[in-house]
């Protein structure tokens, strides 16, 4: 089990703080996870790949809403 929070905006027509949480497993040296969570009147899912130095992670919504995020470790 995993559970991560981010605030994002979409235009001005949604902001705020939003929590998901799913299920993941690890083969000792990433770490793949995935959910699915319901916001409004849109149904989002996501997968994602976690290193001890990156957070790879698309996103996906009914509504067509897709987007990447990619966070690093700075050296």
């Amino acid at each position: 089990q995993y559970r991560f929070l981010y605030w994002a905006t979409w235009g001005k027509l949604m902001r705020g703080t939003f929590v998901f949480e799913g299920e993941g497993h690890s083969d000792g040296k990433v770490m793949k996870v995935s959910g699915r969570k319901k916001l409004g009147i849109m149904t989002y899912s996501h997968k994602a790949e976690i290193t001890p130095t990156s957070f790879d992670a698309t996103f996906g919504s009914d509504v067509k809403d897709y987007g990447v995020m990619k966070l690093s470790r700075p050296e």
